[in-house]
């Protein structure tokens, strides 16, 4: 393999971002099933605006059907699905595929972008920009609506990104 690079910091700073990644996808595909939830769904009046953004944070990740705390090992990006065979350990409730795939897709997009650039502050920047995207295609999907306040984070971290492709951002 040839094209490969040889540098040790090249293949470190690719491990642990994509660790850190897979992380970063599963709290946006977490946080746009909240939003769904707490801004279109039943809880939408039931909280005040700070409550809801409080609850959306800081509230530990539970199953859809028991609503019951998820732990470690469980809660590990990508390999949890997998640990937990896909079924809460209490109601056996089926877990959606659609949060590994998305970890792994933000994994993959990474990869993608630290090998092309070597920019690990691009990477991740666009990585943000990624998940702001998927919240406002998860509104759009499941209730046909635009997130306009969303946008104002698109359109920050799309400048940011490209800001940072340049020399300016280098580290």
């Amino acid at each position: 393999m040839p094209n490969l690079p040889d540098s040790p910091n090249f293949w470190i700073v690719l491990g642990f971002g994509s660790f850190g990644a897979a992380s970063l996808g599963s709290f946006y595909v977490t946080l746009s099933f909240r939003i769904l939830e707490y801004y279109y769904g039943k809880n939408r009046k039931s909280f005040s605006f700070f409550e809801k953004w409080k609850r959306i944070f800081t509230h530990p990740s539970s199953c859809d059907h028991c609503k019951a705390e998820i732990r470690y090992p469980k809660l590990l990006p990508i390999f949890g699905f997998f640990i937990s065979k896909g079924k809460c350990q209490f109601c056996n409730g089926r877990i959606r595929p659609l949060f590994p795939l998305i970890e792994f897709s933000f994994v993959c997009v990474f990869i993608f972008c630290f090998s092309l650039t070597k920019n690990p502050a691009f990477s991740f920047v666009f990585l943000f920009l990624c998940g702001h995207i998927l919240i406002s295609c998860f509104t759009d999907a499941f209730h046909f609506s635009l997130d306009y306040e969303n946008l104002p984070w698109i359109l920050f971290f799309g400048i940011t990104s490209v800001f940072c492709s340049t020399e300016n951002c280098r580290v």
